[in-house]
């Protein structure tokens, strides 16, 4: 005969699992308002209360549990040294997630390495790998599914006189370089993003600054295979346009083009026709240079276009589109202003809607300021959270490595 500890719980709906070292573990019942838990040696089945403190704390402090009668229990059952392992583990992981990195990647003549940790205030330089290949206005993205991996792509000399095609990834925790083949064609200033296990890299220049360089071809890297396919090409050619996957779709929109027409219009491509379509919405007027973020909300889905370069000049003002009743029937908004003009400036997307801005003038070194999105204003407001980490970016870019911060406009950064 087996005694319980707890002779006031209907066990038959409890749950059980048995660990390694020969415990069986009886958890739950029907007793409300506490998790109740009892274990016994499987030789003597002699059961004694096990205490679940942690547990009971969220049972008791959130109103959704009402009973623990038929949930579902899956055991991890760890030996004391992988319980000490996934401690470690699960401190690390918070600690990339509390404190993201990101890099600054410089060019052929000013070769650097600069890793960002932003709240934890931290600005450092990496030693550059000798056969890692930097350019100018190289093609770059952090690859998905990879702590701190990025590819890097083509470029232009410093001097803008040789586009390049070199292709390659780089490990930024084992600080190595994997060669990948080369693209089809040189080019740069083009717009990278991914999708699945593919890299699109969209548009462009093949040559110099000219504006009859400027390029409607793209082409696809697949990652698994690594080899290049050419696909459709773009009904515009463009250089300087944004672009972003929105609704699982390709969309480019703006830039300017080999007549040095700077354009309004959208394009989407349908992969499964290999085919790039125009769109029914248009910017607010021609935008080349500028940096496009997607802000989904239950009452509103934005594309808010920050700065940019206008027939009128460089843009200070954040304008977007809500396309909550589709793409056809987009509404102009105004949503804000930075603190300066800026075109051909670097965005890092951060958490909860919030974005740190980095150069885009030519005239002001004291240029990076922090954004975050007014949900109740539908604006992105300057805030102060990040002056710190701000004042000492500045200090390592300007003092340490005497650039002016305006070159942030050639460098890669993700």
């Amino acid at each position: 005969m087996v005694y319980f500890q707890n002779k006031f719980i209907n066990w038959t709906n409890c749950k059980y699992f048995i660990d390694p070292d020969g415990y069986l573990y009886l958890i739950g019942g029907e007793q409300k308002g506490k998790i109740t838990c009892e274990k016994a040696a499987l030789d003597k089945l002699e059961f004694q209360m096990f205490d679940l403190p942690s547990l009971n704390e969220i049972f008791q402090n959130n109103e959704n549990f009402k009973e623990f009668r038929g949930a579902n229990l899956l055991p991890q059952v760890l030996t004391k040294k992988e319980y000490q392992n996934s401690l470690i583990l699960n401190k690390q992981i918070n600690e990339e997630t509390k404190y993201p990195n990101f890099f600054i990647f410089g060019s052929e003549t000013n070769r650097f390495i600069l890793k960002l940790k932003l709240n934890a205030k931290e600005v450092k330089s990496k030693k550059v790998p000798e056969n890692l290949a930097l350019f100018s206005y190289q093609g770059l993205i952090k690859l998905q599914n990879k702590t701190e991996n990025y590819f890097l792509t083509g470029g232009i000399t410093d001097d803008i006189q040789k586009p390049q095609k070199i292709c390659q990834i780089y490990d930024a925790k084992k600080n190595s370089v994997e060669k990948l083949p080369d693209m089809p064609e040189p080019r740069w200033a083009a717009q990278l993003l991914q999708k699945d296990h593919f890299i699109y890299v969209i548009g462009g220049r093949l040559n110099g600054v000219e504006d009859s360089y400027i390029t409607n071809t793209c082409l696809r890297f697949d990652l698994q295979l690594k080899e290049w396919v050419k696909i459709a090409n773009m009904n515009k050619k463009r250089s300087l346009s944004c672009v972003k996957i929105i609704n699982d779709k390709i969309i480019i929109a703006g830039g300017i083009n080999e007549n040095g027409l700077r354009l309004q219009s959208f394009e989407v491509y349908n992969e499964k026709f290999n085919v790039w379509e125009m769109m029914g919405l248009e910017l607010y007027q021609g935008l080349e240079a500028s940096q496009m973020i997607e802000i989904k909300q239950q009452e509103s889905h934005m594309l808010l276009f920050l700065g940019g370069r206008t027939d009128q000049g460089d843009q200070i003002q954040v304008q977007g589109l809500d396309i909550k009743n589709g793409f056809d029937i987009s509404i102009p908004v105004q949503a804000g202003n930075m603190q300066i003009e800026r075109r051909c400036h670097k965005i890092l997307n951060l958490n909860n809607n919030s974005y740190l801005i980095f150069g885009g003038s030519i005239f002001r070194n004291y240029s990076v300021e922090y954004l975050v999105y007014d949900e109740k204003k539908k604006q992105l407001i300057n805030s102060k959270k990040l002056n710190k980490f701000i004042e000492q970016f500045n200090k390592q870019f300007i003092d340490v490595m005497k650039l002016p911060i305006s070159d942030i406009q050639k460098f890669s950064i993700s």
